[in-house]
């Protein structure tokens, strides 16, 4: 549907309109639409795609091994300072 030639890009219309009408049934038919009904699917369809990429994302990194041990880390050094925490609040008690 998209082809790039330098820095721009040209849309093939009739794929545009195959994809259009192929994602909503609504304007899969020659009636007139409005702009607003077309622009309010469009942007909706571009929100869905954007969120579904981003899971994706998200779920490739949290089951990558580089990020299974990043966690592991800052686990650890979160529990390292909780317990120098403790320890520095225990000193201040034990000293009464």
């Amino acid at each position: 549907m998209y082809s790039a030639r330098g820095n721009r890009g040209v849309v093939n219309h009739r794929r545009f309109i195959a994809r259009v009408r192929a994602g909503n049934g609504q304007f899969n038919n020659d009636e007139h639409h409005d702009s607003h009904e077309f622009l309010s699917w469009l942007i909706d369809e571009i929100h869905m795609n954007i969120c579904e990429d981003y899971r994706h994302l998200i779920k490739k990194k949290l089951q990558s091994k580089d990020y299974q041990k990043e966690r592991l880390q800052v686990i650890s050094k979160l529990e390292e300072s909780q317990g120098a925490i403790n320890r520095d609040q225990l000193g201040d008690y034990t000293s009464l």
